[in-house]
């Protein structure tokens, strides 16, 4: 079982994959979000929580289900842990 905050920077990291694959950066990713940068950052460090809504607005912005995100960020995560 992988941690909270093993999940969490696996989910910071999937965005921040999926945002460089679509050539779209990340400061681009937090204007379209409707969100600051540094909230952004915060978010996909593990800082701070990201609700429901930033997670929805990042995954429209990037064409991606939250759900693809979410899945894709606990495979990440399994993936990190085993290979510790």
């Amino acid at each position: 079982m992988t941690s909270i905050d093993q999940r969490v920077i696996a989910l910071g990291k999937e965005i921040r994959d999926h945002a460089e694959r679509q050539d779209v950066s990340l400061t681009d990713l937090a204007k379209r979000a409707g969100i600051s940068r540094a909230t952004l950052y915060n978010w996909l460090d593990g800082e701070r929580a990201m609700p429901l809504t930033g997670l929805s607005a990042i995954a429209d912005v990037l064409r991606v289900p939250e759900y693809e995100l979410l899945h894709d960020a606990e495979e990440r995560a399994r993936r990190d842990a085993r290979a510790v």
